[in-house]
């Protein structure tokens, strides 16, 4: 089908692109006017934005899959050069890093209604500019200002559908977009990897196939040769880093992945995942902390895809006209990626968490925009200025209700996105208290190697230290177990570092503290009196519970590595929720000088 005219009122989409980005821009600059510091998985993204230009990020953020010897990580580094001139610009620290996150978010948005606008005009661009508003809120702003990589493919993907569904509307030159947000998706999350490879196929098998024709024939290699070019672009520092690294990375995925034990999620757990989002009044448009597989399928599942087989049927029925067309195929388009999502989750192995299926909210969101999109050329073909009934007080009546939940959810965010918490509030309040402290004791030339004792966040008041030192110019670096999560440029030989730096979390500060020739310089506790009492009575209640579950051993695990406590199969539904309400409460840290030499507490 040649590709429509730009419609009218070319203001329009600069509007709506402003109106969704209103509330993540409140978000972002209440963030920078209250301020915070990384921590955790936000530190080692900092830490990539500080590689440039020393060493360019070769990689993603570091993955959960694993091997016996080496981690992985997620496989490149698109992110973070997306990221980087806005870190810059705003003067690398974690709030500049918020910021471009934001703006990222934004960016593909922008982008996604841009897409719908050229082809489907005012009205479609307003009710996906209304759908993708409510699917902020219900993400929350978390989503949207902390630099954590499950965030980052959620509307890079929905742009990369809707540009899958542009090609196969006959814009061929779009392809080399699609390939480009499809990458940007697997290298942010490598669960996104499946999806963007079944969902490529067809786009690129019809701009190949349209080769066929000697008219279009130039057109069409161009498109095919533009999108190699941007696939081998994208994809060369992974590719790179594979070469020249050993192991490299890819084979640390595959090795990992291969390692994994037990049944995958299956074909009817899947549905019932999917399913639980496929629901109106569902998580995509209601904030909901459970996780997927405690959701199930509902009557607003049944109804919604009643409502959607009505929709689809009424533009098959009209498929021969032009203006119907582009709402059918992407019909086919959001059906498609349901049952591909199906299949994707059913391979899963293990536990659902949402963030391995973030993509669900926004494939719910457009099949809710393709329903509303199918009522509205409806309504516009029957009121419109060129239908045959005098009465466009109806069409008008439609447009307004658009434009009013549209202007209705932005306040609805905006307000809520006004309350941005602090990413690892916790933990930036300790980073922020400790790293002042911390830096006012260290020598400025000497050369320290970071250390932590972490049984709650796994080296969260570690990295941000080490990020926060490494900002202030000090010569820090950590031990070679993590050089994925810090670089191979920040490891460092304790035979070479002046002193060890140990952040110790929890339990074992008083051991710590008892331990001879060591130094505390810092501690602190974020917690209120009311929250430390919760939390010991919290722990003595559940190192009883597990102590007669598993014995002492299990019980005793709580304080070295609550993750795997909670995670053992012995341990029931109702247990591992007050493990994370313990979790939740917080922890102190303590920091502490010793000799580079030592390894552990007396």
């Amino acid at each position: 089908m040649p590709h429509p005219a730009v419609p009218a009122h070319s203001w329009v989409p600069f509007a709506l692109f402003a109106a969704v980005a209103l509330p993540i821009l409140v978000a972002a600059v209440v963030l920078a006017a209250r301020g915070w510091w990384t921590s955790g998985e936000f530190a080692q993204a900092e830490l990539r934005m500080r590689d440039f230009w020393s060493h360019p990020p070769q990689l993603g953020a570091v993955g959960r899959l694993r091997t016996a010897t080496e981690v992985s990580s997620h496989p490149g580094p698109a992110a973070w050069w997306l990221l980087y001139p806005v870190y810059v610009l705003l003067g690398r620290s974690p709030v500049a890093l918020s910021t471009a996150v934001a703006l990222m978010a934004v960016g593909w948005m922008a982008a996604s209604i841009w897409l719908v606008w050229r082809r489907g005009g005012t009205g479609p661009a307003v009710i996906i500019a209304a759908v993708f508003t409510l699917a902020v809120r219900a993400l929350g702003s978390a989503a949207f200002v902390e630099p954590w990589n499950p965030w980052f493919g959620i509307f890079p993907f929905a742009f990369f559908v809707l540009a899958v569904w542009d090609v196969l509307c006959g814009h061929r030159w779009t392809l080399p977009a699609a390939a480009a947000a499809g990458s940007f998706c697997v290298q942010a999350h490598v669960g996104y990897a499946p999806l963007a490879a079944l969902l490529l196929l067809a786009p690129v098998g019809t701009v190949a196939w349209s080769a066929r024709r000697a008219e279009v024939r130039r057109s069409a290699l161009g498109v095919l040769a533009v999108t190699t070019a941007v696939l081998a672009v994208m994809w060369l520092p992974p590719v790179v880093q594979q070469l020249t690294n050993d192991p490299g990375n890819m084979s640390v995925l595959v090795e990992a992945y291969g390692d994994q034990t037990g049944p995958p999620v299956g074909v009817t757990d899947a549905l019932g995942v999917v399913g639980g989002r496929l629901d109106p009044g569902g998580p995509w448009i209601v904030h909901d902390d459970g996780q997927p597989q405690e959701r199930a399928v509902g009557p607003g599942t049944v109804a919604l895809l009643v409502v959607w087989a009505v929709a689809a049927g009424v533009a098959l029925a009209r498929r021969n006209r032009p203006r119907w067309r582009p709402v059918l195929v992407l019909h086919v388009v959001c059906a498609a990626t349901v049952v591909v999502s199906v299949v994707v989750v059913s391979r899963i192995i293990g536990p659902v968490f949402d963030y391995l299926v973030p993509w669900l909210s926004v494939v719910t969101a457009l099949v809710v925009a393709v329903i509303a999109w199918t009522g509205w050329a409806w309504i516009d073909d029957r009121w419109g200025r060129d239908g045959s009934d005098p009465r466009p007080g109806v069409r008008r009546g439609a447009a307004l209700a658009g434009v009013a939940v549209l202007v209705g959810a932005l306040g609805w965010t905006t307000a809520q996105f006004a309350r941005v918490d602090t990413p690892a509030g916790d933990l930036s309040a300790t980073v922020g208290d400790l790293a002042p402290r911390v830096a006012a004791t260290l020598d400025p030339g000497g050369r320290y190697v970071l250390r932590w004792e972490d049984p709650r966040t796994f080296g969260g008041a570690g990295f941000g230290l080490l990020a926060d030192l490494e900002r202030r110019g000090f010569d820090v670096g950590a031990d070679d177990a993590y050089h994925v999560e810090v670089g191979r440029h920040r490891v460092m030989d304790a035979g070479t570092a002046d002193a060890a730096v140990w952040v110790v979390t929890g339990a074992g500060i008083d051991r710590w503290r008892a331990t001879p020739g060591v130094e505390e310089i810092g501690a602190f506790d974020p917690r209120s009196d009311a929250q430390r009492r919760a939390a010991e009575r919290l722990r003595d209640g559940l190192r009883v519970d597990l102590a007669a579950i598993g014995g002492q051993t299990l019980a005793d695990q709580l304080d070295t590595n609550y993750w795997v406590t909670r995670s053992d199969a012995r341990v029931p539904a109702s247990l591992r929720r007050r493990i994370d309400e313990w979790a939740a409460l917080g922890a102190p840290t303590a920091v502490f000088l010793a000799d580079p030499r030592t390894t552990s507490a007396a």
